[in-house]
């Protein structure tokens, strides 16, 4: 990057200079901030959440029922404070502003013991103090933040007992705490101020088309690229919505026409021309099944609910099992455990599942075993003993309308329905590749539910 090519960082490390060098001239005035009586309403505050913290039998924050943070929550509306431990564990009372929020979590472990850095929250009143602590709780260590405490709501015995042995010598090792940690967190806070906007970004894929970046909180010197960058996924987003309803459109007038043909067929005479012809037809007839299935798959929202894949595919097999049986296979279900639970929508899966055994009877060589298999982790397979599937084509079987040699009656869009249902439920289907002979799809899900 060339030296005179803007840069957000070095905007922000001048104006930290200039804000850090005006901090340090008011180091006297910090200190004598130290008796004022917002400063100890926050201190008290902040020391009787951590005294009142506990932990729950699940090892979550809990925050004990009786105390004098109860009290305080009483007096005080608009008090608010957030917990967060070593291992990630939070508790939040009230509504923290999202300045204290940013403010905590991108605070690692500098500020120790009592020490603590105090900050104002832009708002109306006295109750704009907040103080930011990492301190020992009963709940072990803590960061915690507070505010939104009138000092008018403290007594005067506490308010004597958090400001007591607070003078000149601890508000200058305060600032000086507070100086070194904001340059230590210097680079962090910039970096983390575009971490979220490139999350965002990654997560933006196929399967929400209507999902963009957000324009809260972002830099103006990003703005235009966020907003050139959602205009385009707008456009993109068009596109697809016309295609796809050209393609509903289109599947939904050829059923008409296509029926018509089929009883046009049945006027022909017995011989080679009529039988392929309606294996043509049927082809064509399947293909438009196929791309409805895929419009209502699009339009249709999943509803997810506990469901058993052992028992979903016992009845995937007893569905398929006479039309394999009929085309000379064997057909077997093994699992491991009695159920395997999981969150999905039933229908979609069992469809899902209907389709690789369908491709199993159509591929896997007229002969052999067919073999249903539900793993303990949350996955299912299928194979069969036929001829495999082509290295060169493993990659391309998953994709619309795409179809090889081997595939003479396919429509190919079978292993592409199945893979838009398993990424819907954040998982996916790959091919085994070390299976051999034959093909082994197995559909795999984000994870199991306890039994």
């Amino acid at each position: 990057m060339s030296r005179s090519q803007p840069s957000l960082a070095r905007r922000l490390a001048l104006s930290f200079v200039i804000a850090t060098t005006v901090l340090a001239s008011a180091g006297v005035t910090l200190a004598l901030v130290a008796l004022d009586g917002t400063y100890a309403a926050v201190m008290h505050a902040s020391r009787s959440v951590a005294g009142d913290l506990r932990r729950a039998a699940n090892g979550s924050l809990a925050l004990a029922t009786s105390g004098t943070t109860a009290n305080l929550r009483r007096r005080n509306p608009g008090f608010w404070a957030l917990a967060v431990d070593d291992r990630g564990a939070r508790l939040q009372i009230g509504e923290p502003p999202r300045l204290a929020v940013r403010f905590l979590e991108a605070t690692p472990a500098t500020i120790t013991g009592a020490s603590g850095i105090d900050f104002r929250i832009e708002g109306p009143g006295r109750t704009s103090q907040a103080r930011l602590v990492r301190t020992g709780s009963p709940a072990g260590v803590v960061r915690l933040a507070v505010g939104g405490v009138d000092p008018g709501t403290v007594s005067p015995l506490a308010w004597v007992a958090t400001v007591r042995g607070i003078g000149l010598v601890a508000a200058l090792m305060v600032l000086a705490v507070l100086v070194i940690a904001l340059w230590l967190l210097l680079v962090p806070l910039v970096l983390n101020g575009l971490r979220p906007l490139a999350r965002s970004a990654a997560q933006i894929d196929g399967s929400d088309p209507t999902r963009r970046l957000p324009e809260a909180g972002v830099v103006v010197e990003l703005l235009p690229m966020v907003r050139a960058f959602n205009g385009a996924l707008d456009r993109l987003e068009d596109a697809l919505e016309r295609r796809a309803r050209f393609m509903s459109d289109a599947a939904h007038e050829l059923r008409t026409p296509l029926a018509v043909l089929n009883l046009k067929l049945e006027d022909l005479p017995t011989g080679p021309v009529r039988t392929e012809l309606r294996q043509s037809v049927f082809r064509l007839s399947g293909m438009v099944g196929q791309m409805l299935d895929a419009e209502r798959l699009r339009a249709s929202p999943q509803v997810r609910r506990p469901v058993d894949l052992v028992a979903l595919a016992r009845t995937a097999v007893a569905d398929v099992a006479p039309l394999a049986y009929a085309a000379g296979y064997e057909l077997e279900l093994k699992a491991e455990t009695d159920r395997v639970m999981v969150d999905a929508d039933p229908p979609s899966i069992r469809r899902a599942l209907t389709n690789l055994l369908s491709n199993a009877v159509a591929h896997g060589g007229g002969c052999g075993m067919i073999e249903v298999r539900v793993a303990p982790e949350g996955a299912i397979e299928v194979s069969d003993a036929g001829p495999g599937v082509p290295e060169a084509e493993r990659e391309r079987i998953f994709e619309p309308f795409h179809r090889v040699q081997w595939d003479r009656d396919g429509c190919g869009l079978g292993l592409y329905l199945v893979r838009e249902i398993m990424r819907l439920h954040g998982g996916d289907v790959a091919l085994v590749a070390d299976r051999s002979p034959g093909a082994c799809f197995r559909l795999s899900f984000g994870g199991v539910r306890p039994t």
